[in-house]
């Protein structure tokens, strides 16, 4: 075959806020693409993040625990990667 079947991505333990919850979890990228690069593309409305804790924003209140989370792009109001968080503090 003229084409990969299997795609190594890499796992990045982020933390999404959208307009009313702030969400943590698991999200699958390319080895060496940045998360600014995910929400450029404009191919896919959505992102797939995994192992996801759904928090109200407000409260702080945990709201849901789910395997899979579709994330609307246009709703994000910023994201980061845990890992990058925890290096610059």
């Amino acid at each position: 075959m003229g084409y990969y079947s299997h795609l190594e991505k890499e796992q990045v333990k982020v933390v999404v806020q959208t307009t009313n919850e702030r969400i943590e979890g698991h999200l699958s990228k390319m080895p060496g693409a940045r998360l600014l690069d995910l929400l450029n593309t404009t191919n896919e409305s959505f992102i797939a993040v995994t192992d996801a804790s759904v928090f109200d924003a407000s409260s702080g209140k945990q709201l849901s625990l789910v395997k899979f989370l579709a994330i609307n792009k246009h709703q994000i109001v910023f994201i980061f990667d845990e890992a990058e968080s925890a290096e610059s503090v």
